[in-house]
């Protein structure tokens, strides 16, 4: 896809450094979006989850249902702003990702339970769970 290499002044050529952007890129992607996410203790993660906020609908971290959720933090980071074109405004009640920090505080692994909630309804719309594993620390 792309040519690596390094030019006759020994700097990498234009081609490489984009490649490696790229990869970086991917990484952070896949990080963001894997249900079985690793952290280092004291880095943080963030975790995504479709969503819309026009509905009413929020996602929300039930403590009662995780499981070893001590070894973690985790804090609202809110909806991911929707891409949208120069010039263009974003598109009303569109679906969104809202996201959370997860950060490591001890090494283990934590069960986090997400569920899919609007106020007054009884019972959550969707559930999602993140199995987590902290790595550092005490190891």
């Amino acid at each position: 896809m792309f040519s690596t290499g390094v030019s006759r002044t020994g700097r990498p050529t234009v081609c490489a450094a984009m490649a490696a952007v790229l990869m970086t890129f991917a990484f952070v992607a896949h990080a963001a979006n894997d249900e079985n996410p690793q952290v280092s203790v004291g880095a943080t993660t963030t975790l995504e989850l479709d969503g819309n906020p026009s509905t009413g609908y929020r996602w929300v971290l039930d403590v009662a249902a995780s499981e070893n959720t001590e070894i973690v933090t985790v804090e609202d980071a809110g909806y991911a702003k929707p891409a949208t074109e120069p010039g263009k405004r974003p598109v009303l009640g569109a679906p969104s990702k809202q996201r959370f920090q997860v950060t490591g505080v001890a090494s283990g692994e934590a069960m986090l339970v997400f569920y899919y909630v609007r106020s007054g309804d009884e019972a959550p719309s969707k559930t999602q769970e993140f199995l987590v594993e902290v790595i550092g620390g005490n190891e």
